[in-house]
């Protein structure tokens, strides 16, 4: 580092996030652990967040399992030890093209049904909770 030093990341972040300093690191953790609990970091939180949050949720939970809808199986593994399968149900009926396309993406035939090799075969898992 050059005389004087520099600032740190954190502070050149905060900085531009509208924080006069840097998070703490118990503060930073706290966000962290939000973010794994519910899906919002309040570094993106702002005051039309509700609002946008608000017009994707319409209330409604998913459907009933139907007997009669697609599911699709991945094979997991760990290390190159077999966890499991991870069974996904496609409702078709009510997104067709991205059940479509999710589907011949599991099974190897690409996203528009002709290009081969265009598939999850071999993608990683940031986390998976059961």
């Amino acid at each position: 580092m050059g005389k004087g030093g520099t600032k740190f990341e954190g502070d050149q972040i905060g900085h531009r996030a509208g924080r006069s300093r840097a998070w703490s690191g118990k503060a930073a953790r706290d966000a962290m652990f939000d973010f794994q609990r519910t899906g919002y970091h309040p570094c993106q939180e702002d005051e039309h967040a509700d609002d946008e949050r608000a017009a994707y949720d319409d209330g409604q939970k998913l459907p009933h399992r139907n007997a009669k809808r697609e599911c699709v199986f991945l094979s997991i593994s760990h290390q190159d030890e077999h966890v499991g399968h991870l069974s996904i149900e496609l409702y078709e009926d009510l997104v067709p093209i991205a059940a479509r396309t999710f589907r011949l993406l599991c099974t190897g035939a690409g996203s528009d049904g002709v290009t081969a090799g265009a598939c999850y075969r071999g993608s990683e898992f940031h986390k998976l909770r059961l």
